[in-house]
């Protein structure tokens, strides 16, 4: 199966569908793609951010309590260009995604 004809099947998934496998895929994420797979930026910034995790909890926050700040931000971003990817619906930006991986910080 193609990139292409798997987007097109996850795009006719109904919405409780499309979340049952969102939960499935973030659940196997570690089996599909190998830490060798990652960038190395991305890794390198994965890093960098675990260790000022661990040197400075207290700049820690969790997702309840960071989410409306962000929202309200990207809210502001929306307004002055209505025409960023910032928009909301069907290519809202990845960042309003719940990132339960990162959420809150566990050593």
């Amino acid at each position: 199966m193609s990139v292409e004809q798997l987007e097109q099947s996850v795009l006719n998934l109904s919405a409780e569908e499309r979340r049952r496998f969102l939960d499935w895929l973030f659940e196997h994420e570690d089996e599909l793609i190998s830490a060798d797979e990652i960038h190395p930026e991305v890794k390198a910034e994965i890093l960098r951010r675990r260790e000022e995790g661990l040197a400075h909890p207290e700049k820690l926050e969790v997702w309840e309590a960071a989410f409306p700040r962000m929202k309200q931000r990207f809210d502001e971003l929306r307004r002055k260009n209505p025409y960023s990817r910032l928009r909301r619906g069907k290519n809202s930006h990845p960042a309003f995604r719940r990132n339960r991986r990162f959420g809150t910080f566990v050593s």
